[in-house]
C-alpha cells in the first residue's frame, strides 16, 4: 500500500517546554529539543500505537467506507 497522506502530525517548539522550564532561554529550549528530540519521537509513536489500537478496538462493528 503507497503511502499517500500522513496524519496527526505533532509539532513541538521552545515555548512548549519554556511551560516547565521559565528561566530557560529560547536557545536552551532548543538545545533540549534537538538532543531529546528522538526520544520524545519514540514515546509518540508508541503512545500512537497504543491509541489507535484503543480506537480501533472501540469500533470493531464499524467499517470505514
Amino acid at each position: 500500500m503507497a503511502d499517500s497522506k500522513q496524519f496527526a502530525i505533532v509539532v513541538w517548539n521552545a515555548s512548549d517546554l519554556h511551560v516547565f522550564r521559565p528561566d530557560w532561554t529560547v536557545s536552551q529550549c532548543n538545545e533540549w529539543f534537538e538532543q531529546n528530540q528522538k526520544h520524545l519521537q519514540d514515546r509518540l509513536v508508541e503512545v500512537g500505537w497504543s491509541v489507535i489500537e484503543d480506537l480501533l478496538g472501540n469500533d470493531e462493528e464499524t467499517e470505514v467506507k
